[in-house]
């Protein structure tokens, strides 16, 4: 009569192995029997470690996948041999094959380090840092000649520390390079009011106010500029 015996072992969901059983027909020998148990035990006392799916290799797709077995590798995503790696440098035509001492060092442009240098100077006006602030900003012109903005920022500048004339010379390049902006247009104004150059003031607060009929700080500064002239009709 052939005994059965059921032996085995199954994975909890915790990661630990515990002993199970399947059904087996054939009759096992003493020897055979004393290795599946010494196997079973074994293993149950095995705890395995549980990954994160978003770190599996399937996932970063970094090791070639398995076909089922665990003695296959599918060989259609499997690391190609090292002879075929190894490709001389004129397969690439197009691929630099300069030595890297040998390469020339990338240079900045003169536009980014203009843009810092202004963003730069922007913050040390903002935070109230004047002379600090037209360093920066005087840099930022020298690198980029057509930076109206760099030029609007100095006049502010100049203007807190009532340098009117150099505040009016900045404006003047700053409204030569962008003529459209009303905010110039009342900022030189203000310098001008400042000086006492008040038909210098009204002409560019009525510009700025031609370019934007909104623009209540315009009037506001039109109307006491008329105020200091004595032209109250034209208020």
């Amino acid at each position: 009569m052939t005994s059965q015996h059921r032996l085995g072992f199954i994975k909890q969901a915790d990661g630990n192995l515990i002993i199970s059983s399947v059904q087996i027909s054939k009759p096992l020998n003493g020897f055979v029997m004393f290795a599946c148990l010494v196997i079973m035990i074994s293993c149950s006392s095995v705890q395995t470690k549980v990954i994160p799916a978003e770190h599996t290799d399937e996932n970063i797709d970094l090791a070639p996948r398995w076909t089922g077995s665990s003695s296959t590798i599918d060989s259609t995503i499997s690391s190609p041999p090292i002879s075929t790696i190894k490709l001389k440098a004129n397969q690439f035509p197009n691929v630099d094959n300069t030595p890297l001492l040998a390469r020339p060092i990338p240079t900045i442009s003169s536009t980014e380090t203009s843009d810092s240098s202004y963003k730069i100077g922007y913050e040390h006006y903002r935070k109230g840092e004047y002379d600090l602030a037209i360093n920066e900003l005087t840099d930022a012109i020298q690198l980029n000649p057509s930076l109206s903005v760099a030029y609007w920022v100095r006049g502010l500048s100049y203007s807190r520390k009532d340098l009117y004339e150099q505040a009016i010379t900045d404006y003047d390049m700053a409204i030569k390079l962008d003529p459209q902006e009303p905010k110039l247009y009342r900022n030189r104004g203000m310098v001008y009011h400042k000086l006492n150059l008040e038909r210098q003031a009204l002409h560019d607060f009525s510009e700025a106010i031609q370019m934007d009929s909104n623009f209540g700080a315009a009037y506001r500064n039109r109307a006491h500029s008329y105020v200091t002239v004595g032209r109250y009709q034209t208020l």
